[in-house]
């Protein structure tokens, strides 16, 4: 596996050395990445040895960059990936695009869970207090999250932060148990 990440690494490295995207693509990649952790039958097609390379790019690309909208650049990502019989790691090179993308534009992001749905403004508040704390660009998805029972629960791959009765509670949990 480590072999793998390293391999990943080297394609996302001399793909974005090449191909810039733009902020506007890192969502759709996002959801290419979803759609492709939950649907692995796509790789099992892939490992067919009898379908020819040529089929199995075009079937890829057809599909991924008309689905989820990618720019045509990926192609040329597909096509080496499976001509070099390693298709199994384009998770893992679009997971290493959009990390490094985030990294180097200090671009978070956050997903914003609220016991009741909120207002836009109440989202650019909570999006100007995590600017703040982080120094990132903030791009946020606010979700309705009715376990909350009621405050939010402000999340990102990189921080955490929950004010919620939810938390409270299990504070208070943890604390009863202990006695």
């Amino acid at each position: 596996m480590k072999n793998e990440l390293l391999i990943a690494k080297r394609y996302e490295q001399a793909f974005s050395n090449v191909f810039p995207i733009a902020l506007e693509d890192l969502g759709r990649i996002k959801e290419t990445i979803i759609f492709l952790d939950q649907h692995d039958e796509v790789f099992s097609m892939l490992k067919i040895p009898l379908l020819d390379p040529i089929i199995k790019a075009q079937a890829l690309e057809d599909y991924l960059i008309g689905r989820f909208k990618l720019p045509d650049t990926f192609k040329k990502l597909i096509d080496v990936l499976v001509k070099q019989k390693r298709s199994y790691l384009l998770n893992m090179v679009l997971r290493f695009i959009v990390e490094l993308f985030e990294e180097h534009k200090e671009i978070e992001f956050f997903e914003i869970a609220s016991s009741v749905p909120l207002e836009s403004a109440d989202v650019s508040v909570l999006q100007n207090f995590l600017a703040n704390a982080t120094q990132h660009t903030i791009i946020a998805k606010p979700v309705h999250d009715p376990a909350l029972i009621a405050g939010v629960r402000l999340q990102s791959t990189q921080h955490l932060w929950e004010y919620s009765v939810r938390k409270q509670l299990a504070a208070v949990r943890a604390q009863l148990n202990k006695n």
